[in-house]
């Protein structure tokens, strides 16, 4: 993640121009654009308009860590539920409905 000081510095504009796009006090000239795409990891759509693929949220290694947790517990859950679907299955069959 960079700071408005060093992303401002590498499109070539003051911390206090990117402050006002940011603010919406003032739009960038369309060369800027580019530039400011690759910074900010959006699609040129997004930057226009607000539309397409936007910014992504800085995720830490231990919310990764955590939702890796809660995926195999959930993934533990549904193999018993389907086991238990199945046995219940089998024995409704065992049944004689007839």
């Amino acid at each position: 993640m960079q700071t408005i000081e060093q992303a401002a510095d590498q499109v070539g504009v003051t911390s206090q121009i990117w402050m006002d796009w940011e603010c919406d006090r003032a739009a960038p000239e369309s060369y800027h654009m580019p530039l400011m795409t690759g910074i900010l990891g959006i699609g040129l759509p997004w930057l226009v308009t607000g539309q397409g693929p936007g910014p992504t949220p800085f995720v830490s290694a231990s919310d990764v860590d955590e939702i890796r947790r809660e995926l195999h517990t959930a993934t533990v859950d549904a193999v018993h539920a389907q086991n238990r679907v199945q046995e219940l299955l089998r024995q409704l069959q065992n049944l004689d409905l007839s």
